[in-house]
């Protein structure tokens, strides 16, 4: 690695979670350390030590200049403030996911659903208070439009799932993947931040491990390739009931018998044109600055993304900063005016 580049690349991921209004610890810069884009493609592998992220951070006067340390947290110069609103928003979102967690069983029971994974600001613990719950549901192939009508009928009857005004704490069922199709064909540097933070929420068949093995170009975005997909790195210590949730597997396995055959088959076809015949009348379908995809394998419904938004404001601040190699950072192909 030629003299300065790890500098420039700390600095760089510092400065794309400056667009979350995000500090970083030493560990999670180590992490998510951003390869320059003309670099992905030719890019080798090779584990930077942590020892070295330190060393950096500690000695190069070049990260001095730009970079302030506070309490163990590393951010851009003149935002002093974000160091407290990380505390807060940690705070927030644990409690968030802790309300999740109630609401296992639902999702254990619903049948075609293989796996459910916490996204968004939850799972990147930058919540607000007013914030909704992202999840990525991964159905049974040849069942991702049933899945995707169980789950908005329970959710709906809970009263549980995000609606029009109604968002704080509402689960927001904004992305369904196929498992026999886990291939996401949306890649950019936000996706890419974006899936390594996924929380397994449920995951049966690997569904977790299997995503991020479809979805290897992930780890391009980054100096070094960071391990993905090991749910065993995580720990369940929020509350659930387990006795419900052994219950409701029973009756997933007995409804996934039933609806396995031609029944299903029937099912499937009038829940997809149902469900395409609202989706076609939104008004945010085909608004720009989004996107929402609606195929057998796929369904994305992301109107108002924000990675527009992530990725301007990253691309303002390496700018100015002189990162050359990191600019300009390309979306994943939102619509356009």
């Amino acid at each position: 690695m030629k003299q300065g580049a790890l500098e420039k690349s700390i600095l760089a991921t510092l400065a794309y979670y400056d667009a979350f209004d995000w500090p970083l610890t030493v560990l999670e810069i180590w992490q998510q350390l951003i390869c320059p884009p003309k670099e992905r493609k030719f890019k080798k592998e090779k584990p930077i030590p942590l020892y070295e992220v330190v060393v950096q951070l500690e000695q190069s006067a070049y990260l001095k200049e730009h970079a302030r340390q506070e309490n163990g947290f590393f951010f851009l110069r003149g935002r002093d403030d974000l160091v407290g609103q990380r505390i807060r928003a940690m705070k927030i979102s644990e409690e968030k996911i802790k309300k999740l967690w109630r609401y296992r069983w639902l999702f254990l029971g619903t049948p075609f659903v293989r796996g459910a994974l916490v996204s968004g600001s939850i799972a990147g613990g930058w919540a607000r208070e007013q914030s909704d719950i992202d999840l990525l549901v991964i159905a049974a192939s040849g069942r991702v439009w049933s899945a995707r009508f169980f789950l908005t009928l329970w959710t709906s009857w809970l009263g549980i799932r995000r609606k029009g005004s109604r968002i704080k704490d509402r689960i927001c069922l904004n992305h369904y993947l196929s498992i026999g199709t886990l291939s996401v064909p949306f890649p950019s540097l936000y996706n890419a931040q974006s899936y390594l933070h996924l929380v397994p929420f449920v995951n049966r068949g690997r569904a977790f491990e299997r995503f991020f093995e479809a979805n290897k170009w992930i780890k391009s975005y980054f100096l070094q390739s960071p391990a993905l997909g090991n749910s065993s790195d995580f720990m369940y210590a929020f509350p659930s009931s387990r006795f419900l949730e052994k219950m409701m597997q029973c009756e997933r396995v007995m409804d996934e018998w039933f609806l396995n055959g031609w029944v299903g088959d029937a099912i499937e076809w009038t829940v997809k044109r149902f469900q395409l015949y609202f989706i076609r009348r939104n008004p945010l379908t085909g608004k720009p600055g989004g996107r929402i995809t609606a195929e057998d394998w796929q369904l994305e419904f992301h109107p108002e993304s924000k990675e527009a938004q992530i990725l301007s404001r990253y691309n303002e601040t390496v700018k100015k900063l002189g990162l050359r190699e990191f600019y300009k950072e390309p979306d994943s192909g939102l619509l356009r005016t």
